[in-house]
């Protein structure tokens, strides 16, 4: 996982398709790239393709599930729904990252919603499938251990982001971590799709309004800077935060 971003519209057309290897693919996983090759060969012949457009769910929260997503191609993001109306966006997912894995397991309800940011493909490995390998490749078990440790110790800082740091610092943290994400140009400091002030206050937990006010001391500070459809943030703003 590398970082932490309502768009709600019907599913697209179910759209699925097997293919008897994705062993390239899986070379490059971080969840599987230390594994054993005959492992990774299983595993591709085990998966399904799925297509989902811009804004269409790819799974709901509080529905059973029992399968684990690889992102292919685009964007997923994990979004919390509340029941007074709020939502909380956990994080956002590129390729070769996963999610779904907690349900995957324990074959309970989703914890979360995962929606396409824009059009996605996903590698849907199914539970009765993943137990299958796990059967047969054991070791592919520690590498999960380390990838769901990994992300807990991301929740654990989320949490004391949210409980113990104020709105502008949280910004801050969520634009650097979102440069480091697009992986774009001038070494991390360039979000190439600036996310709306409601995208943002979703993200960190606050409201459009008290997001904007922190926008606009950014800019007057000079932290971060308006470019098209782009925002540059500056050194100082990377060291504030850090």
């Amino acid at each position: 996982m590398r970082s932490y971003l309502q768009t709600m519209s019907y599913l697209s057309p179910r759209r699925e398709e097997y293919h008897p290897t994705f062993s390239a693919i899986i070379s490059r996983l971080s969840l599987f790239r230390n594994t054993d090759p005959e492992a990774q060969r299983d595993i591709s012949a085990r998966l399904v393709m799925r297509k989902r457009k811009t804004g269409s769910q790819i799974m709901a929260q509080d529905e059973p599930s029992d399968s684990l997503y690889i992102v292919q191609r685009g964007l997923v993001k994990l979004v919390i729904y509340g029941d007074n109306g709020r939502q909380m966006t956990l994080c956002t997912l590129g390729p070769g990252e996963f999610f779904g894995e907690v349900s995957a397991f324990d074959g309970l309800e989703r914890g979360v919603t995962a929606e396409a940011a824009e059009d996605t493909t996903v590698l849907v490995l199914a539970r009765d499938q993943l137990f299958e390998h796990l059967k047969l490749f054991p070791a592919t078990a520690v590498t999960f251990l380390m990838e769901m440790s990994s992300r807990m110790r991301q929740q654990n800082e989320l949490i004391a982001n949210l409980a113990l740091r104020d709105v502008s610092v949280r910004l801050g943290r969520t634009l650097v971590q979102l440069a480091r994400q697009d992986g774009g140009d001038l070494e991390g400091r360039l979000i190439r799709r600036r996310p709306t002030q409601q995208e943002l206050a979703n993200m960190v937990g606050s409201c459009r309004e008290t997001v904007s006010r922190a926008m606009a001391g950014f800019s007057r500070k000079g932290l971060v800077s308006s470019q098209g459809r782009s925002l540059e943030l500056s050194d100082d703003l990377i060291e504030l935060v850090a």
